[in-house]
């Protein structure tokens, strides 16, 4: 079986709603969505939820069950240290990276400040909900913290709610401690977490997190991650972040190293191609440099050319901007970019903060313009 909690998208927290942003959010969602095989939906009350999770229901022709336990587990605990009553989950890294206690999944709730809210019962009271409509799923909670398999099945369950009762949830389910997710991961808005059952001995299950806040629709569709959550500004791919929503220009042999050589989303493709019977739907053709700059004179538009090797050559003459990713790593090459910091007609306007890649090498994006 598979659980998939859905974050609700971008929030207007003061109309219990979404923002515009939000909107198109859960409207791009909403066609990831219908392309699932879906058992069930459930959401929260709340309103911002709803709404997002409305498109995906028209989306798919389907009704969600309302559960009043996957609203956001806001309860309130009173935090001594600034004399004020806050969010269960909201707390500074100082008053809980040192705290044993807060790690450990059957004292966290324990602990002085959660019974200033409660928080046992509460927490105890949505994961109870939870596992009696696993139970129903023919997945029964047993006291040694995984599930007895009372049927089997190959179902996907949506949720739409929030990030504070999935991270609660998620805890239940892996034997993880509330506030470790609270505060050390975060799930952007219309982001997705799969959970799946595994049965490696008979009659037996536990849940494994396969998909943690995948937010690929998005970035797909052109729609920058939103913030709401977050304390620190968002990682974005520097090639999306500049190119999304505006024209990229490329050669018919880079076309070939794309995936499936389909065009990139979310932009005007504009292809370079000496024959004249090459054809790409839904992409613009140019034959030459002259063709090229008719068309620059013609759009208002931000244009970037994307490669490869011969047309950042012949054409950087056109280019009044350059975005240069440097990577401190060496590689074997069998053509190179011109050297701007050897070039007079050029100079360095910005160099961006070092940044360090998934796959642990460091560049830094460096911004040029032309005299």
């Amino acid at each position: 079986m598979k659980l998939i909690f859905i974050r609700h998208g971008d929030p207007d927290y003061e109309k219990d709603s979404l923002t515009e942003k939000g909107w198109r959010e859960a409207e791009i969602l909403a066609k990831r969505v219908a392309t699932w095989d879906i058992k069930q939906i459930y959401c929260s009350p709340l309103g911002r939820a709803k709404d997002t999770c409305s498109l995906s229901l028209k989306a798919t022709g389907r009704k969600a069950i309302i559960c009043e336990w996957l609203q956001e587990f806001y309860y309130r605990v009173w935090d001594e240290a600034v004399q004020e009553w806050t969010i269960a989950w909201d707390f500074y890294p100082r008053d809980f990276n040192y705290r044993d206690d807060f790690h450990d999944r059957n004292l966290w709730a324990q602990t002085e400040i959660m019974k200033t809210g409660d928080i046992a019962k509460h927490a105890d009271d949505v994961c109870r909900s939870f596992d009696q409509l696993l139970e129903k799923q023919g997945y029964k909670r047993n006291d040694k913290g995984y599930y007895d398999v009372l049927e089997h099945n190959d179902d996907n369950i949506v949720f739409f709610c929030h990030f504070g009762v999935t991270a609660l949830l998620m805890g239940h389910m892996i034997g993880v401690a509330a506030p470790a997710i609270w505060q050390g991961m975060m799930m952007a808005p219309t982001s997705i977490t799969v959970l799946g059952s595994e049965e490696r001995i008979p009659g037996e299950a536990s849940f494994r997190v396969q998909t943690f806040a995948d937010s690929r629709h998005l970035l797909e569709a052109g729609e920058p991650i939103s913030q709401s959550g977050y304390f620190t500004k968002i990682f974005e791919g520097v090639f999306r972040k500049y190119t999304a929503g505006h024209t990229v220009v490329y050669g018919r042999k880079t076309l070939e190293t794309f995936p499936g050589q389909r065009l990139l989303p979310n932009r005007v493709n504009v292809i370079m191609s000496r024959s004249y019977e090459f054809e790409k739907d839904g992409a613009m053709i140019l034959h030459s440099a002259s063709e090229l700059e008719d068309f620059l004179a013609l759009t208002a538009d931000d244009v970037y050319l994307i490669g490869g090797a011969s047309l950042y050559n012949s054409l950087i003459g056109l280019c009044d901007k350059a975005i240069i990713t440097s990577i401190k790593a060496e590689f074997e090459a069998d053509c190179w970019f011109p050297n701007l910091d050897e070039d007079p007609d050029w100079e360095l306007e910005e160099e961006e903060a070092p940044v360090m890649s998934k796959k642990g090498v460091e560049f830094t994006v460096r911004h040029y313009r032309r005299k």
